[in-house]
């Protein structure tokens, strides 16, 4: 696709030994048996590996089944190809170490002890088909979750069943059955791999705000069975590798999930600006329209790659590996192709819908939604059709007319195109380049489609994932970081918190007697003659304590505002409004137990440049002052000012 850059330089390059294509592990060709009610869901009975097709009618694929058997099934989003090529030499020469954490949130309760992650020693590129950067790969790994109890676990995946290096083209695998995340939380993977020629990676694909990191080189740290994470190498554009699998293989399959092979648009990457085109901005991490609208309610595997065009996904030889990651992994088929092979290839509408029913054929899903083309223009200053002169675009309109007729269409260009002037943008800002979408205008066109999942797949639901604050907060600190304390202890990153992460603090009093007990720090914000929102979540941790917030002038007269919350029963009362009047107090329950509590404050024209903001233990009457008993607690998360 235009604009997938050559990237910035690396070390020298080595050329790719060895390209032999070879199976994946045996165990990846088990076959569960299934009742015969459920095979027969799709409408036909199946065989061990036997797939039957069908056909493809332009609107569902008639008769086919889901591949084999869903062998395996992805508990997260899974990005699961690096793309760059260099030269079939990956990270090049000399950069035979890498290590890496990488952010997953649970969908699924793993109750069978089957859960699993897998490297695939492997890479594909557009045009260059799946390739590898030869000898042995050698990979081992631990995972930093979350149990049922909402205890932190930290597991080195060494266990029966594991098989630490691999050949090119097939996968690691690395198990262990003590692991069964809390549905809803999150989890760390740090991972060392050694090759014998050099590793691989992607641009634009990490989700650094999560703690995703790439480190390579000659050597790289050993952080496996640490609570420490990675750091990257280069800083630049979201460099990433991580596993191609990240879920389980055996028990009883609750959620359905998703397979996706599509372009940057969906992929993601760094343009030729250095600048990652779409960030991820959700705790579920996925870049693109398509994952951005699945991904709240399923987990899925992604195998796109920049540059990725139709003809050649229809091309078996090209995409051997790629098709083996998604059938028995699976259910659900999203083609997200066409932009490169109608634009920028020149190929027909006729031509575009033949590649595609050849891909979907092969891979034999019974489900497969297919999306519509989005525009492409000159850039993100000129909302003007791309090279409108040579009619490529009247042939992408075409298509998405043809598509809008089906039933299984996720009409992603109807949230972005204009209606006014088709071919071009609603909202110029869009783009990156006039190419690819950024973090807004793939959500703008998740939205427009109207594509409820829920509705569309059967058994799909959401999943809480956590709370995200959106942008835009004066202060903000979700883990009291840097944080003081009086007559009390501050334990940062011990509970589980309303993000669904051990980043919860936890302040307990001492046994001081007629004293305050609170954690407290000084900022310097600009808060006079404004009206600010002030959040806090806040809950009982041991004993029946409440809990004041509070933000105080520091300096002159030291006047405040401050709530106290009832942490039984959420009721918010006024203490003080003598910094400014307070207004909208309220407090809504979350599923973990927190208090969301929240109020306005009009600060006073005479309010100072520096404030002390408080999150201060209260006895049963509210009172801040009482005699410490050296044992009550409260947990405290996401103190906010906007």
């Amino acid at each position: 696709m235009r604009g997938d850059p050559v990237v910035p330089s690396r070390p020298t390059r080595i050329a790719a030994t060895s390209h032999s294509i070879k199976e994946f592990h045996l165990d990846e060709l088990h076959i569960r048996h299934r009742s015969r009610r459920h095979q027969r869901q799709s409408g036909r009975l199946m065989n061990g590996l036997g797939l039957d097709l069908g056909f493809w009618n332009g609107s569902v694929l008639q008769g086919a089944s889901v591949p084999a058997l869903l062998i395996r099934r992805p508990l997260s989003f899974v990005k699961a190809i690096p793309n760059e090529y260099n030269g079939g030499a990956g990270l090049g020469a000399g950069n035979t170490a890498v290590g890496g954490t990488c952010h997953y949130p649970i969908y699924d309760d793993v109750t069978d002890g089957s859960f699993e992650v897998r490297f695939w020693h492997g890479a594909a590129t557009a045009a260059q088909g799946e390739w590898n950067t030869g000898g042995t790969m050698t990979v081992a790994c631990s995972l930093i979750w979350v149990d049922n109890s909402g205890a932190l676990q930290i597991t080195v995946l060494n266990g029966a069943g594991s098989v630490p290096s691999c050949d090119p083209f097939q996968e690691t695998v690395h198990r262990h059955p003590g692991v069964r995340g809390k549905v809803g939380s999150h989890a760390w993977l740090n991972y060392s791999a050694s090759f014998t020629n050099s590793g691989y990676y992607s641009h634009g694909r990490a989700d650094y705000a999560q703690g995703e990191a790439l480190q390579y080189g000659a050597s790289v740290p050993n952080l496996v069975g640490s609570a420490t994470f990675y750091g990257n190498t280069w800083n630049g554009g979201g460099d990433f590798w991580g596993p191609s699998f990240f879920g389980w293989s055996g028990g009883t399959l609750t959620r359905p999930t998703f397979g996706i092979s599509g372009d940057s648009n969906h992929s993601d990457l760094l343009t030729t600006s250095s600048v990652q085109a779409d960030i991820p901005d959700t705790l579920q991490g996925a870049p693109g329209a398509v994952n951005r609208l699945f991904v709240p309610n399923m987990a899925g595997i992604d195998v796109s790659i920049p540059g990725a065009y139709s003809s050649e996904a229809a091309d078996p030889s090209k995409y051997v590996y790629r098709d083996r990651m998604l059938k028995g992994r699976c259910d659900v088929f999203v083609p997200a192709l066409g932009t490169n092979g109608i634009i920028f290839q020149g190929r027909t509408e006729a031509q575009e819908e033949a590649d595609i029913a050849a891909y979907i054929a092969r891979l034999g899903f019974s489900q497969v939604f297919v999306p519509t083309i989005p525009p492409v223009v000159t850039s993100a200053a000129s909302n003007t059709i791309l090279n409108s002169g040579n009619g490529r675009d009247v042939i992408r309109r075409a298509r998405n007319t043809t598509l809008r007729g089906r039933s299984n269409t996720i009409d992603i260009a109807m949230g972005t195109e204009s209606g006014v002037a088709p071919g071009t943008l609603q909202f110029l800002a869009d783009t990156i380049e006039g190419t690819h979408f950024n973090a807004t205008g793939n959500k703008r066109a998740a939205a427009g489609t109207g594509f409820d999942v829920p509705t569309k797949i059967a058994g799909a639901s959401a999943v809480d994932v956590g709370y995200r604050y959106p942008s835009g907060a004066l202060y903000q600190s979700l883990g009291l970081s840097g944080w003081s304390t009086q007559q009390s202890v501050l334990t940062a990153n011990q509970a589980y918190s309303p993000e669904h992460k051990i980043t919860a603090s936890i302040i307990k009093e001492d046994a001081t007697a007629a004293a305050q007990h609170n954690a407290y720090v000084q900022q310097t914000i600009a808060l006079a003659s404004t009206t600010k929102k002030i959040t806090a979540f806040v809950k009982r941790q041991v004993g029946s304590r409440n809990a004041q917030i509070q933000a105080q002038q520091n300096g002159g007269s030291y006047l405040s505002s401050r709530v106290w919350v009832n942490l039984g029963t959420g009721v918010v009362t006024l203490v003080e409004q003598s910094a400014g009047t307070v207004s909208g107090m309220t407090s809504t329950l979350t599923a973990d137990g927190f208090w969301k509590v929240e109020f306005n404050v009009a600060f006073s024209a005479g309010h100072p440049a520096s404030s002390l903001l408080y999150v201060k233990l209260a006895d049963a009457t509210g009172s801040d002052t009482f005699n410490g008993d050296n044992t009550s607690s409260i947990a405290v998360w996401g103190f906010d000012i906007r």
